[in-house]
């Protein structure tokens, strides 16, 4: 078994090798712009399935009945190479959940568009 950091533990060797790969590409491009803005680190990686994974960005606890973290959230799919499939900021009520990011491109020029456009889209 891996023993690699964060949300890694507990993986096979070869999946946490794959995943940190592309782990570690959105955490370097996003921990920088979002850190600013009050977000933890990234955190996540695969989550169990063979395709499918998430980065959690939380930016604190809310006041409020749930009274939990409100969490960027980015889904990511292997189809076949590591993209962003969906982003969602829990911060906004539910019809301004999903954010834009470029669906199209590789996973680089994704995580370049949300460097550019996600203090914007988390300020309004």
């Amino acid at each position: 078994m891996g023993t690699g950091g964060g949300g890694f533990q507990g993986l096979p060797c070869q999946a946490w090798t794959v995943a940190k790969d592309w782990f570690q590409q959105v955490a370097e491009e996003l921990d920088p712009i979002l850190a600013p803005l009050g977000f933890s680190r990234a955190q996540g990686g695969p989550d169990g399935h063979d395709r499918t994974a998430q980065v959690v960005f939380c930016r604190g606890y809310i006041d409020d009945q749930d009274d939990g973290c409100v969490d960027l959230v980015l889904d990511m799919k292997a189809d076949p190479t590591w993209r962003i499939a969906d982003v969602r900021y829990w911060g906004f009520t539910s019809d301004r959940w999903h954010l834009d990011f470029i669906r199209d491109g590789d996973l680089a020029d994704q995580l370049r568009g949300l460097a550019r456009t996600l203090p914007d889209q988390l300020e309004e």
